[in-house]
């Protein structure tokens, strides 16, 4: 059995499962609501971070049993710019720019 070659494959394939993730509306305004579509099964924290690295929406932790979506309600306080959305799930993370209007 080629060990390699599965743990390879093994690795793609969950690397594909955060790649497949789509946040909307983007752009968006403050107070309203992020949809993170296309996830799978498993453990995810998602946080927002300004362009300076600062934490503007604290960490969610969720434990999805089934496919879902992620509601995330953006604080009314944020400023126009841009932002930053990471995803992480328990073998992988992406990071999504948001545009705030």
């Amino acid at each position: 059995m080629d060990l390699e070659g599965f743990n390879k494959r093994q690795e793609d394939e969950t690397v594909n499962l955060i790649n497949e993730i789509s946040v909307y509306p983007n752009p968006t305004k403050s107070g309203s609501i992020l949809n993170l579509v296309g996830l799978e099964k498993g453990n995810y924290s998602f946080e927002m971070f300004d362009l300076n690295g600062r934490s503007v929406l604290p960490m969610n932790e969720v434990l999805l049993e089934t496919n879902q979506s992620i509601r995330l309600e953006l604080p009314l306080s944020l400023k126009s710019g841009l932002y930053i959305v990471k995803a992480q799930s328990d073998r992988s993370s992406k990071t999504f720019k948001v545009s705030i209007l």
